[in-house]
């Protein structure tokens, strides 16, 4: 059996207070859903976001968080 660090990478998130910007290229998802929009990304398509409140979702393009 792996350990994770061995087969995945774990960061979290920022707040997206600091980057917002409605005409932003890049969505910011949360627990909910996307939740906002910023000018620069953290995550590549493709990435596994885990939610707070324990939502999963597969980021179908860069994205914030």
């Amino acid at each position: 059996m792996a350990k994770f660090s061995k087969i995945l990478e774990i960061k979290n998130g920022r707040n997206q207070r600091q980057v917002e910007n409605s005409d932003g290229r890049y969505p910011i998802y949360g627990s909910g859903g996307i939740m906002g929009y910023a000018d620069d990304y953290l995550c590549e398509a493709g990435t596994v976001v885990l939610g707070v409140l324990c939502s999963i979702r597969k980021s179908s393009t860069t994205a914030w968080r």
